[in-house]
């Protein structure tokens, strides 16, 4: 959820005068998870006169600040899409407030690994060849175009990151569980398509496996 989707939530919350609505929308906000907190703050300052509104919002406040603080590592999944990106955002700003740490990774298709398995089978003894050089050339390409830019905005958002590029060698998604589980991850974060455009082809595909083989709580961003 983007920065403009928490305002127009809270606006529509500020600007409502049905009573029922409003509690409607502000359970909508939490259900945004911890960085909704800023915005539930901002509606009980506003609405400072409305008793029931105040409550509402101090109880998800303190639900929201209480789960926060069980995240001492985030993951993020990136594949390009401007939906993984939405997911680091959020990600830089979560962990910001839980002050965690933020692990970026990006998982590489097996057809990279078979091919460079495969020319090491054939001829295990030649110099580097360009066949070779994908894994690493894909790995620097992922490095430059996605996560320098994600990195900056963690470093000015003071939040320490790690990086880390993996070679599939099963589904992506179990790639991501057991990374989560290798690693002792507290939270996993993705977005809910992948680079084809396709909305069911991440959230089917990828998304759904992880949140069912998760251990640790998974949040989906759109």
């Amino acid at each position: 959820m983007s920065v403009i989707e928490f305002e127009d939530l809270r606006d529509e919350i500020i600007n409502s005068m049905d009573k029922k609505h409003r509690l409607e929308k502000i359970y909508q906000l939490y259900t945004r998870g911890p960085l909704a907190i800023k915005y539930l703050r901002e509606v009980k300052d506003i609405l400072k006169e409305d008793d029931i509104t105040v409550d509402s919002c101090d109880e998800f406040i303190k639900k929201l600040e209480s789960s926060s603080k069980n995240f001492n590592k985030i993951l993020i999944c990136i594949d390009g899409s401007k939906e993984s990106f939405d997911a680091a955002d959020y990600g830089i700003n979560l962990a910001k407030l839980s002050n965690a740490l933020m692990i970026v990774m990006h998982v590489l298709p097996q057809k990279i690994r078979y091919a460079y398995d495969d020319i090491d089978a054939i001829k295990p003894n030649i110099p580097a060849t360009p066949i070779k050089g994908v894994v690493a050339i894909s790995k620097q390409e992922v490095q430059m175009k996605w996560f320098n830019n994600i990195i900056e905005k963690a470093k000015k958002s003071d939040v320490t990151i790690q990086t880390d590029i993996i070679v599939a060698t099963k589904s992506v998604s179990s790639e991501i569980v057991d990374y989560a589980d290798k690693y002792s991850v507290d939270l996993i974060i993705v977005g809910t398509r992948g680079r084809s455009g396709l909305k069911r082809m991440l959230l089917g595909s990828v998304a759904s496996e992880v949140v069912k083989y998760a251990d640790c709580p998974v949040l989906i961003i759109k």
